[in-house]
């Protein structure tokens, strides 16, 4: 069974990103219906981005010259979970109460939560290809 970096499954990397991609998706969904989510959501929103944001920074600092499925640098992977868990952040913080930009943070949450789903689905699918350097 290949793994990902620290021994980790692939999986349980697929499965935590489809998990967590589609509870994205709903809550962007309640974000565009302007029903306030709970409290608990958006501390896991918080929670969640600051375990993207730290993890990938020390993944790129650790393993700088990664190569992911379809020869992706690793950096730019790293980058995108970086900002990523930043807006995370920022959502989880910024939307306790409606606010203007509520419709465009549901959209960014539907939009990030189908990207993390749809793209490790479509690698779950394939199965493990033993060329891919990860």
């Amino acid at each position: 069974m290949r793994t990902y970096n620290y021994a980790l499954s692939m999986n349980l990397v697929h499965s935590i990103h489809l998990i967590f991609g589609s509870w994205m998706i709903w809550l962007g969904y309640l974000y565009l219906k302007g029903i306030n989510v709970s409290n608990i959501e958006n501390i896991i929103l918080v929670i969640l981005g600051v375990i993207m944001s730290l993890y990938q920074s020390w993944l790129w600092y650790k393993y700088p010259k990664t190569m992911y499925h379809y020869n992706v640098p690793g950096w730019l992977v790293n980058s995108t979970h970086i900002l990523s868990g930043i807006l995370l952040i920022y959502i989880g913080l910024s939307t306790q109460q409606q606010n203007l930009f509520y419709d465009l943070l549901g959209l960014l949450l539907i939009i990030l939560g189908s990207m993390a789903g749809l793209y490790h689905l479509h690698i779950f699918a394939l199965g493990e290809n033993e060329d891919l350097n990860i």
